[in-house]
């Protein structure tokens, strides 16, 4: 067995366990969520706040495998990003609503993700942010592996690295068990917060777009209560 690989599959048996043990909170999103998009900042600051507790990451497959074309959903994605920008004011760009050609698959975005879990765990969550930006603001093709390579490299990870790693069996398994467990975790919609403390207890902190406000409120309450 690869050294690299029996290191990373030791350090991950010593994180579970170490996480077990901590009170965390569970993001369930999506990369081409557009309501993961605007929960981010959210989000963000609700992290920065509450550095105790470990963020866990699951990618859920919002279309995953979808067949639709941009172009065919257009109208539709349109208006809610209208709605997410006014409410957020995060730019969004338009013209990828046109595209005839890409097919609306968001389980690529989050093999993408997942991938850069496996080789860097602790930016996992800024890679899933520079990822969304890509897509609403730049509009780059959120399918593509010349996407995912770029972003990664902006990261410092090598690109050879990352491509072998976003096309190895590992990924894709370990993305499909990220669909199965939001499903499992009885999600309905994304984005999804949960707080999980340590004795596994799981609660909802919100189901949707929530602002810092408010899901500090909620978090507060359910860390006193434990």
């Amino acid at each position: 067995m690869d050294i690299r690989i029996l290191f990373f599959i030791l350090w991950m048996t010593f994180m579970e366990t170490t996480e077990a043990q901590k009170d965390t909170l569970i993001y369930i999103g999506d990369p081409m969520c557009s309501w993961c998009y605007g929960f981010g900042p959210e989000l963000e600051k609700l992290v920065e706040k509450n550095p105790q507790l470990v963020l866990k990451i699951v990618t859920g497959g919002l279309r995953a495998d979808g067949t639709e074309k941009f172009s065919e959903l257009g109208g539709f994605l349109k208006s809610h990003w209208q709605e997410i920008h006014h409410r957020t004011g995060l730019p969004f760009k338009y013209d990828i609503l046109q595209n005839q050609e890409l097919y609306y698959n968001t389980e690529p975005a989050c093999r993408a993700v997942v991938s850069m879990r496996i080789l860097k765990p602790a930016i996992e969550m800024a890679y899933f942010r520079a990822l969304q930006n890509s897509f609403y603001a730049d509009n780059m093709n959120p399918i593509s592996t010349q996407t995912f390579v770029q972003l990664a490299k902006e990261f410092k990870i090598d690109a050879e690295l990352y491509l072998k790693t976003f096309q190895s069996d590992k990924a894709k398994q370990w993305t499909r068990d990220d669909f199965k467990m939001a499903k499992n975790l009885g999600v309905r919609g994304f984005p999804s917060l949960l707080f999980k403390n340590k004795n596994g207890t799981t609660q909802i902190i919100s189901n949707g777009f929530a602002n810092f406000s408010t899901l500090q409120a909620k978090l507060s309450e359910m860390i006193k209560s434990n």
